[in-house]
């Protein structure tokens, strides 16, 4: 099939930011409640690289909770390897397929993401729309740090993740963060409702020439 020259217009992979801020979980006693709370949020297979984070909570002090987001083919398997373990099964909550991660995104205090290889990891965009710092993989490209939000540490070892969220100030203005940080996404278009209105403009200009 020949494809024919023509101008196109790409725009970035978007997300609804208005949703992003502000949504909380229904269990908002547990929200407020727990402070210390490292959050992930992806598909359980070997990409994703859950086992890691367990390892890394087993390192932590008590006071740190892991919340897992999603589904998918290792879901089973560790979840079952966690509950056979009574005191990390407290300290490591499961949501299992969830339809909207906004609510769950503001509930964490920190979002790690230690895949093994990614490229743009939509889930990070939505994490910075919420305020959220995060430690990733240093196998995720730099670009990914649109918010200077975001800490590259390799997989290799877990000592320096454990010695970044230790050091972290869980009791900064989440607000305040997701503000600054759903600036700097529009600026540089991760967002769905400005997009629309490219779009839309976009097309009317091509209508007039009809």
């Amino acid at each position: 099939m020949e494809l024919t020259s023509r101008p196109f217009r790409s725009l970035d992979q978007q997300i609804d930011i208005l949703r992003e801020k502000g949504m909380l979980i229904d269990n908002e006693d547990y929200a407020k409640n727990v402070l210390g709370k490292i959050g992930h949020v992806g598909r359980f297979n070997q990409q994703k690289n859950q086992q890691f984070l367990i390892n890394l909570i087993t390192k932590l002090d008590s006071k740190y909770h892991l919340l897992l987001i999603g589904s998918g083919m290792n879901y089973h398997k560790l979840r079952a390897k966690v509950s056979k373990d009574p005191q990390l099964n407290k300290r490591i909550f499961f949501t299992g397929p969830v339809e909207d991660t906004a609510g769950w995104l503001n509930a964490m205090d920190i979002f790690l993401l230690p895949s093994l290889y990614e490229g743009q990891p939509y889930t990070l965009i939505e994490a910075t729309a919420t305020g959220l710092n995060a430690i990733v993989s240093d196998s995720i490209s730099r670009e990914n740090d649109i918010a200077n939000n975001i800490i590259f540490e390799t997989i290799i070892q877990n000592k320096n993740w454990i010695e970044v969220i230790r050091k972290q100030d869980f009791n900064k203005d989440r607000g305040d963060l997701s503000s600054k940080y759903i600036n700097v996404l529009r600026m540089v278009g991760f967002d769905t409702i400005e997009n629309a209105k490219i779009l839309l403009n976009f097309y009317k200009q091509k209508l007039l020439k009809l």
